[in-house]
């Protein structure tokens, strides 16, 4: 028990991070795009058709859930709950791909690699088989057959 303790809240630290590193992916990811078009902020999101726009603050909303999600994980994590590791690993997986894809980059990335990586050191393990005792000593047995 004192092991699944230990895993869990080592877990936790991870997704602590996680969520650090998607909220710093937000700015991040868009101080970059601002220096690839070297516009203003009026003008690049003037320039930015409906469809740019909504993809924009989608990939933002996108960062803070995958944020949110990996806090409460930890925090799950620390109050030792059940099933929170595997939802972990799989948040995890989505968000490092939607942040190469749309929104977030290597920071994005780097996050959901914290979340998979939280979730697996959390991961519950199966017990240990019990070896089975050896059978009693016993004298040998005596009998009508045996002398």
């Amino acid at each position: 028990m004192e092991r699944e303790k230990r895993r869990n809240r080592s877990g936790a630290n991870w997704l602590v991070g996680a969520t650090m590193l998607h909220f710093i992916a937000i700015p991040i990811t868009l101080i970059l795009l601002k220096a690839l078009v070297a516009v203003g902020w009026g003008e690049l999101l003037n320039a930015l058709s409906p469809t740019g726009t909504v993809v924009l603050l989608g990939g933002i909303l996108a960062q803070v859930t995958f944020a949110l999600v990996a806090g409460l994980g930890a925090f799950f994590l620390f109050r030792q709950q059940g099933g929170t590791a595997i939802v972990m690993v799989v948040v995890g997986t989505i968000a490092v791909i939607f942040s190469f894809a749309v929104f977030g980059g290597i920071f994005g990335a780097l996050g959901g690699m914290l979340s998979i990586g939280g979730g697996a050191t959390a991961w519950p393990r199966p017990r240990p088989v019990g070896y089975p005792t050896p059978p009693p000593l016993a004298w040998p047995p005596q009998g009508p057959f045996r002398p």
